[in-house]
């Protein structure tokens, strides 16, 4: 299964209400917390929480956050 990026947040605290809409919504999520290095050469890093769904869920899960 592929999973894509749906929405970052600032902070795991801004995450948690969408993860349970998500969730109830019976649509499975995963979590990329910010790296905690500085990156690599190609990549540099992310600041943010990065929340990611299935690739085929991912319209359904967007409509659900904006809802």
């Amino acid at each position: 299964v592929r999973y894509v990026i749906i929405a970052e947040f600032v902070d795991e605290s801004s995450v948690e209400p969408v993860v349970e809409k998500l969730e109830a919504e019976g649509i499975p999520v995963q979590i990329n917390l910010p790296d905690v290095t500085e990156g690599d050469f190609f990549t540099g890093g992310n600041d943010n929480v990065c929340l990611l769904v299935p690739a085929d869920l991912a319209e359904r899960a967007r409509r659900a956050i904006e809802s």
